[in-house]
């Protein structure tokens, strides 16, 4: 039987478990948002797939578009959809659904737990991007405080640093740039209660007083996953629960760093959510 061609849209990380996914389509191509990435060849698996400009979805040629990044996913969506006119069925990105499906069931779960422990504190996400997990969060605890940490610039290049200085990751300062406050206020104006902090964080935390029973780390990197741990983990109440992303990252790898260096130091243990991607750690 006759394999159905394939191209892959984003060269990252994302890109080498698609092609592990999907072994039963032929990948023709690959293209990127990253126009310094044309005409070089992605390899994997013993194999070189060639990434194209992105014009070259116009010409068709191939069945399925794969998409391979969860963070571009609105942006790679909408120009397969709007710009090169790729109907629904020929756009592939359930992979990409099921990790937050698990995250949004696992905050659900522990909502309810809150509840019948009647757990208080206030909620907290750093890492917003661009407000989808934290509209979720406000889904869940429509009662409660919640502050949002972010740059909403991108990663920062003090954090960068770190990264390239001990191998954790390949990213550049900037990148997840292409937020705003004001994107991610709008996501969230019916909630009573968020407060957005911008900034570079640790240096915009700048709260008294206040405890918390469920804190989301999506920084990706070692040094503001390290930092919010330090700072989070005194101010839970008991019950309370710290969710860390991209602990299992085939791509970031300092937010694992950070994690298991902060639990040997105060002899703590974390337990994956189900998401392929997260663990938690309970006060």
């Amino acid at each position: 039987m006759q394999k159905k061609k394939a191209v892959i849209f984003g060269a990252g990380q994302g890109a080498k478990e698609v092609i592990n996914l999907y072994p039963n389509y032929e990948i023709i191509f690959m293209v990127d948002m990253d126009e310094s990435c044309v005409g070089k060849i992605f390899e994997c698996n013993g194999g070189g797939y060639p990434i194209r400009n992105m014009d070259e979805l116009a010409n068709g040629g191939f069945d399925v578009i794969i998409l391979s990044s969860l963070s571009l996913f609105d942006t790679s969506y909408n120009l397969c959809k709007k710009t090169y006119l790729i109907p629904d069925e020929c756009i592939i990105f359930s992979h990409l659904e099921l990790p937050i499906k698990a995250r949004i069931a696992f905050l659900e779960a522990y909502s309810k737990i809150v509840d019948s422990k009647q757990i208080s504190g206030s909620i907290c996400e750093v890492g917003v991007f661009k407000g989808d997990f934290a509209k979720e969060i406000c889904r869940v605890f429509p009662t409660r405080t919640i502050y949002l940490f972010d740059t909403f610039e991108g990663f920062d290049n003090r954090d960068i640093a770190v990264e390239i200085e001990n191998k954790y990751s390949h990213e550049k300062s900037g990148h997840f740039s292409i937020t705003s406050e004001y994107l991610v206020g709008e996501k969230l104006k019916n909630h009573p209660d968020v407060r957005i902090r911008k900034g570079y964080f640790p240096e915009s935390f700048n709260i008294d007083g206040e405890t918390f029973c469920f804190v989301n780390l999506d920084t990706d990197l070692y040094q503001p996953t390290l930092s919010g741990l330090k700072i989070f983990y005194p101010l839970m109440e008991k019950h309370g629960v710290i969710l860390i992303h991209d602990y299992f990252s085939k791509k970031y790898f300092g937010a694992k760093a950070a994690t298991d260096e902060f639990c040997a130091e105060y002899n703590l243990s974390v337990v994956p959510i189900g998401d392929t991607l997260s663990v938690a750690l309970i006060k």
